[in-house]
């Protein structure tokens, strides 16, 4: 390798660790302890909503706050599968047979087969910008949009069963 490739070689090494260097000493990771186990993570701004084996739980990220519902704040069930952000600040939650619920205005509402949706047992959850909560389930795809819930059964939609993200 000549000298002009060598220093070349060099300045780019000397570039990448002057780059990486101050941003991993920026770096800090902060631990919330829970006794549950946590089966999914959504964001919103400084707020951690988590699903797990016993409810729902919120952290504030900002001022270390710590909330948590159960089924006798109103879900479905105790041992929560997923959970999603709706464009509009909902939170949904999917459990494994007791279907999904939604939190808005401060209240659980859930919806089960009853309501149309495929299966009670959730596999995975997505909302898009259209305001629709994409359901995967265990016996195909529903969503939900405009209260109301399509249902896409695996029965008549080959290969729509045990739908996960």
């Amino acid at each position: 390798m000549g000298i002009s490739a060598r220093v070349s070689a060099l300045s780019l090494l000397f570039l990448v660790c002057a780059m990486v260097v101050p941003c991993r000493a920026e770096l800090r990771w902060t631990t919330y302890r829970s006794p549950n186990a946590l089966r999914d993570v959504v964001c919103q701004g400084d707020v951690a909503w988590c699903a797990s084996k016993t409810g729902v739980q919120r952290w504030d990220l900002d001022t270390g706050e710590h909330q948590q519902w159960t089924q006798a704040d109103g879900l479905p069930a105790q041992q929560i599968q997923q959970i999603a952000l709706a464009p509009d600040g909902s939170i949904w939650i999917g459990t494994n047979g007791q279907g999904v619920a939604v939190l808005r205005d401060g209240a659980w509402r859930a919806y089960t087969t009853a309501d149309g949706l495929a299966s009670d047992v959730i596999y995975s959850l997505e909302c898009d910008a259209a305001d629709r909560v994409w359901i995967g389930t265990a016996d195909g795809l529903s969503v939900w949009e405009a209260d109301s819930i399509r249902t896409y059964p695996r029965d008549e939609y080959a290969g729509l069963y045990n739908v996960t993200s």
